[in-house]
């Protein structure tokens, strides 16, 4: 059964947000055997950019695809989330939410007809071949006339949300009226069938406040769009934790990580921070490493491999001293987040600690919340922690974006 997921890219649509999902969009796709198109080329210049979802009618009659997936380019879907298509017939369209048509779109003879009232945001939403008619472009109503009949509510006005920006919502809605479509909720099929939903999207944020709590809600998911290097870097940090670091590292400006090693966690720190990263070591390894017979001291240049896997990152700056004279160069607020992934004993863990806390404008972690002198030394110290994935553990310093949930919206 062939399947398309689509989105929506015109104008190069917000690259700090598409750069986030379109990634997981494809990984998505690739878990449910779906091809992947991105719809970059306006074919209806006079309407609304959004308006060019519509050209799925058209790319469908040409794929010949048996499902076709829409998901905004500002939406997340986790990529856990099971292929809902499997479990439903083909005479059904999906969608995440509805509401009452008429608080937002002014009832014509079809919506009348069809005595359902069904309004759709369409920024999730699935169809099979049988009922492509979802997509279908206004073909009886002009721009002006389709706009004329939009309201938006009085939550969307004040955000700056006008007519024209719904105009998709209005003609999706206005099909399932006029063709009688089925239709049914993906959050109801998940709950017949005991799974679990995790999307999100929230229309009235700007472009900045998207992007960050986009990160957040990856956070909480465990879900990223960073990829390690080939071949992988050596190090310690498992594959989600990276994730995590890079999620945090692209809500900052600044970012300093004491203990780097070779580069595993500094790859994924520069790769998600658009600003600078500093990273403070003396690449001679821990006591402790220097003590074992595996340690990576004895046997090759430590620094030099570090280069090597971080060569390429200009937003990448090296401090090789220890963690204590490199703290003395920094003073309160000059950068937003300290990684600590240092020497790990009590000793050591808590003299970092009190070395680097009061430094980042955002946020003080770390790495290996597991070992007993990190805990003792957070413990005594009163820092307030939680841990995000695995052992990184996270102090809040100020403002952080809210808690994310799973969110339906236009």
């Amino acid at each position: 059964m062939k399947k398309v997921l689509y989105s929506l890219d015109v104008g190069g649509y917000a690259p700090e947000i598409t750069e986030i999902t379109f990634p997981i969009f494809r990984e998505y796709a690739a878990k449910i055997g779906a091809d992947f198109q991105v719809i970059g080329e306006r074919k209806f210049p006079d309407f609304p950019p959004v308006y060019e979802k519509f050209q799925i009618w058209d790319l469908a009659g040409k794929n010949g695809a048996d499902w076709h997936l829409f998901f905004d380019a500002d939406a997340l879907i986790h990529p856990d989330m099971f292929d809902v298509t499997a479990v439903v017939g083909k005479g059904v369209t999906l969608s995440v939410g509805t509401d009452f048509a008429p608080t937002r779109f002014e009832p014509d003879e079809y919506f009348l007809r069809d005595g359902r009232w069904i309004g759709k945001g369409n920024w999730c939403l699935a169809a099979s071949d049988w009922c492509l008619d979802i997509w279908r472009p206004l073909e009886d109503l002009t721009l002006e006339e389709a706009v004329s009949r939009i309201h938006p509510t009085a939550d969307e006005r004040a955000f700056g949300i006008r007519a024209e920006h719904l105009i998709d919502d209005y003609v999706v809605s206005r099909n399932i009226a006029r063709f009688g479509l089925k239709h049914m909720l993906i959050p109801d099929i998940c709950r017949d069938v005991g799974a679990s939903w995790q999307v999100w999207h929230n229309y009235k944020a700007t472009i900045e406040e998207k992007a960050a709590a986009m990160r957040q809600a990856l956070i909480a998911w465990g879900v990223s769009a960073y990829r390690m290097p080939s071949p992988e870097i050596e190090g310690w940090m498992s594959p989600g934790e990276l994730g995590v670091l890079y999620n945090l590292a692209a809500q900052m400006k600044t970012v300093v990580e004491v203990g780097s090693w070779k580069g595993r966690s500094t790859h994924a720190l520069a790769s998600g921070c658009r600003g600078l990263v500093v990273a403070v070591d003396h690449f001679q390894g821990s006591p402790s490493e220097r003590e074992t017979t595996h340690a990576a001291a004895k046997h090759e240049d430590i620094y030099a491999a570090f280069k090597r896997n971080t060569e390429g990152f200009k937003n990448l700056s090296v401090l090789k001293t220890d963690s204590l004279e490199a703290a003395g160069r920094f003073k309160p607020g000059d950068v937003d987040m300290v990684f600590l992934d240092g020497e790990h004993t009590y000793e050591a863990a808590k003299a970092d600690i009190e070395a680097w806390a009061r430094i980042p404008k955002v946020c003080l972690c770390g790495h290996d919340i597991n070992e007993a002198g990190v805990k003792q030394a957070l413990a005594e110290l009163g820092v307030p922690y939680k841990i995000l994935a695995g052992s990184i553990w996270i102090a809040w310093k100020g403002p952080s974006a809210v808690e994310p949930a799973s969110q339906e919206g236009k």
